[in-house]
């Protein structure tokens, strides 16, 4: 075991912990690939506590190899989306949702704004409902995949949550892939009766026109 890397996730679970047991569970949640089968769980509810304006979280995280931890970690520990803009906005479109901690991250720091989140992978959508639910997060939530024309779009599930990507049907797909709605932005704002975008993210790298 990295003892650096240790005393790394120690320090930043005490520091963002929202209880004493809060602490602990993260920790486990952290090296539960190491935890005796029998003991082992797929999913825990942690809470945090970061500074104003994100305050008390609590997130249902998976022990999906790494990768709601990473996420959680370029959200919320490494504040990858704080940045200063002009004037708040009134409207934010979240493509690419996943579990929804952008969305929570965006809200918290926006609150007055419109949110609305776009996520494809049904696993991916149902831990999303759940953590806007856990921290009172309320948006519109599309089902499907953002993409120039409105239709069906083929979906190569990856190995981990994330980076699953949209093939053209003519490619060769690997084992895993499923069939997703596809929803151009004019539909979107149709949807939510939009007539512009205050802020758009964007995390879709898997897309393929």
């Amino acid at each position: 075991m990295d003892i650096l890397w240790l005393k790394r996730n120690i320090k930043a679970s005490w520091r963002h912990r929202g209880s004493l047991f809060a602490f602990f569970a993260r920790l486990l949640f952290l090296y539960s690939h190491r935890l005796p089968k029998l003991v082992r769980r797929s999913e825990w509810v942690i809470a945090f506590h970061y500074p104003d304006p994100i305050g008390g979280l609590r997130l249902l995280l998976r022990t999906n190899k790494g990768a709601d931890g990473f996420i959680h970690g370029e959200v919320f520990e490494h504040n990858y989306y704080h940045f200063v803009l002009p004037c708040a906005p009134k409207t934010i479109l979240d493509l690419g949702a996943n579990i929804g901690m952008t969305a929570i991250y965006f809200h918290r720091s926006f609150p007055n704004a419109e949110l609305a989140c776009v996520e494809p992978m049904p696993a991916n959508l149902r831990i999303l409902r759940k953590n806007l639910q856990l921290n009172t997060v309320k948006a519109t939530i599309i089902s499907g995949a953002v993409h120039p024309a409105d239709g069906r779009l083929l979906m190569e599930v990856a190995g981990k949550d994330y980076g699953h990507r949209v093939v053209k049907h003519s490619e060769t797909v690997g084992e895993q892939y499923i069939e997703v709605p596809a929803v151009s932005i004019p539909t979107l704002l149709g949807i939510l009766r939009w007539d512009r975008i205050g802020l758009l993210k964007i995390d879709i790298e898997g897309h393929r026109s």
